[in-house]
């Protein structure tokens, strides 16, 4: 951000264990949701699904800490961040359809129906962060402006 530039903020260790651990927590959630769902369709759909899904939600994350504030407010990513997460999900999503990503990894080929759940979960996964984010910040912002007082 424009502003950490101008002035670069000095990090607490303590602050960046607890908003990974906030962060781990909500992850962990969605972790449940997932297997809960696709461990009924047998352990090479679970496998095949659980690859895309965590690849998808770690390149989320990319985009949501690089700020403290709303993501899609932000200063925009670079070019080679914005089209290498963009190839990387594709490939991510391609990868189990093709014959070498079913017979070296043994994926799966995705049934469309299981992606769409995939995305959707990816997509609350985005929400979910983002709104704990953006609520510990405006915590931490008050309390630091209290502690100046």
């Amino acid at each position: 951000e424009t502003e950490e530039l101008k002035k670069p903020k000095s990090y607490q260790v303590k602050e960046i264990v607890l908003v990974a651990t906030i962060l781990g927590l909500i992850s962990t959630l969605f972790d449940f949701i997932f297997f809960g769902y696709f461990q009924r369709f047998g352990p090479q759909v679970l496998q095949t699904m659980w690859f895309i899904e965590s690849i998808l939600t770690e390149l989320t994350v990319i985009f949501l800490i690089r700020t403290h504030g709303l993501f899609w407010r932000s200063r925009r990513p670079s070019y080679y961040l914005l089209s290498l997460s963009i190839c990387a999900s594709l490939a991510t999503i391609l990868i189990p359809f093709t014959k070498w990503g079913q017979s070296f990894f043994h994926f799966a080929k995705p049934n469309p129906r299981y992606l769409v759940v995939v995305l959707l979960m990816v997509g609350g996964y985005l929400v979910m962060t983002e709104i704990i984010k953006n609520l510990y910040y405006r915590l931490a912002d008050r309390q630091a402006n209290n502690q100046k007082l």
